[in-house]
């Protein structure tokens, strides 16, 4: 899942409404409180690899990273969430990816290398241990 994130990120920016698609397909799931939680783990395990910033796209002004540590960052994606009329982002909403250079020579990478049956590989491995999202998750929630 990881790989299709970092790859789709290699041409264009990700909003938080196709991180949610890529959740939903991938893993089957369609409770928003467990694509919401999935999501978040999905960008907190891109940020940790280092493979994306997370930011927004204020109007004229392109990808704007938020430059915040990451406890930070996901407490203002969940406050964004929060403020949301509909469980799930819509267009442009809630926040934004984009691949930092290590983001984009691993889209590179796995562009160049593609799995036999010409699929990206979405292997578990791709994610950080339990551990270090755990650990992040505790300073979050403070």
């Amino acid at each position: 899942m990881l790989e299709e994130l970092v790859v789709s990120g290699s041409d264009d920016w990700v909003m938080a409404l196709e991180v949610v698609g890529l959740v939903r397909s991938e893993m089957g799931l369609d409770d928003p409180a467990a694509v919401r939680r999935a999501a978040i783990d999905v960008v907190t395990a891109a940020v940790l690899k280092g493979w994306v910033e997370v930011g927004e796209t204020p109007r004229g002004l392109g990808f704007q990273s938020w430059k915040l540590p990451l406890p930070e960052a996901l407490a203002r994606i969940e406050m964004r969430w929060d403020a949301l009329s509909e469980p799930f982002p819509s267009l442009g909403e809630v926040f934004w990816l984009a691949n930092t250079p290590k983001g984009a020579r691993e889209a590179e990478r796995i562009l160049a290398h593609p799995s036999p049956d010409g699929t990206m590989d979405a292997r578990l491995e791709n994610l950080p241990s339990d551990e270090a999202v755990d650990r992040i998750r505790r300073r979050w929630d403070g």
